[in-house]
């Protein structure tokens, strides 16, 4: 399936039978998720880029093309939020750790530097919407726990 939309696009992500929030999306493969979990209508678009991220992350096409219907659209001179960097890292040698960027720079770097980064991923619809779930539940995301950096000993 191709991706559908275009950076600016706003899409609703069902994250529980009677909640939802907001994603726009960004450089493909990229969505900003934000934190307006709720039941009501889209908020105006000004206010949506104003209102907190929650994190922003790589979704397969499919999550835009069957799960996230797009339901408005940014104005046009909006500045959308930049993609953040991200890490990788060897499972089997922790030491061996990569920053990329949205561009697909690569930098290797000490395993420090990657704090505070997320790991690079692709993610599921279904999973994006369980990590919201889990955000507002105040518990920890699985998925999210096991990608975290590991620091060598």
């Amino acid at each position: 399936m191709a991706r559908t939309g275009a950076p600016g696009d706003i899409v609703r992500i069902d994250f529980d039978a009677d909640r939802h929030t907001y994603g726009v999306l960004l450089a493909d493969p990229y969505v900003a998720v934000y934190d307006l979990p709720g039941a009501g209508d889209l908020p105006d678009p000004a206010d949506l880029l104003a209102s907190r991220i929650l994190f922003i992350v790589a979704v397969y096409d499919r999550a835009l093309a069957r799960d996230w219907p797009v339901v408005g659209r940014v104005p046009p001179d909006s500045q959308l939020p930049a993609v953040p960097e991200f890490f990788m890292q060897d499972m089997f040698n922790p030491q061996s750790c990569k920053i990329i960027d949205v561009e697909g720079n690569v930098r290797q770097v000490p395993p420090e530097q990657c704090a505070g980064l997320e790991r690079a991923a692709v993610w599921e619809a279904g999973h994006v919407a369980e990590r919201i779930r889990d955000h507002y539940a105040g518990r920890p995301n699985p998925d999210l726990e096991s990608m975290k950096l590991q620091l060598p000993q």
